[in-house]
């Protein structure tokens, strides 16, 4: 089954989900992309359209459901982190990525950061230099957040501010 018709109902709920649809459409595909989001299978489904959809619309909702999964459902994704973070850095990289994808990316970025405990060279060095004041910016306010403040140790911010200088 190629990719088209297996996400052909995602495919469809997120059009209707930013095209001009009706208020019980939009409910619909919403509902649709939540549930969607919430499965099994939804973080391989990421990993499959990542790489080869460039619609601004889908890959919206792709990184949104990867940040979900890295900030909510983190052990369903653990033992893939390095896999999942080249294929954001890949992504970032393209030149049809818009700013806001940019800005989602650099947070799922900094969440797998605070989620492991790792922050270091192979990453910085991946991200694209224009970029890399946003990622700390979103890595310094990431470590508030209440999905991380009980995983990551008071002096972890040292290191992020160790990598600065």
């Amino acid at each position: 089954m190629n990719d088209e018709n297996k996400f052909s109902n995602l495919f469809l709920s997120i059009k209707l989900l930013f095209d001009e649809s009706s208020i019980d459409q939009k409910e619909y595909a919403n509902i649709f992309i939540n549930q969607w989001q919430q499965s099994d299978n939804s973080i391989q489904d990421c990993f499959d359209l990542i790489s080869t959809v460039q619609d601004p619309h889908v890959l919206f909702i792709v990184i949104k459901t990867i940040q979900f999964h890295v900030r909510f459902l983190w052990e369903r994704i653990c033992n893939k982190h390095n896999e999942l973070l080249v294929s954001l850095l890949t992504l970032l990289k393209k030149t049809y990525i818009l700013q806001i994808h940019q800005d989602f990316i650099l947070i799922c970025i900094s969440d797998i950061a605070n989620q492991t405990g790792i922050l270091n060279d192979m990453i910085l060095n991946s991200i694209p230099s224009h970029l890399i004041l946003r990622f700390f910016a979103f890595f310094f306010e990431n470590w508030r957040e209440s999905f991380i403040t009980h995983l990551i140790q008071p002096n972890f911010i040292s290191i992020g501010i160790e990598m600065l200088t």
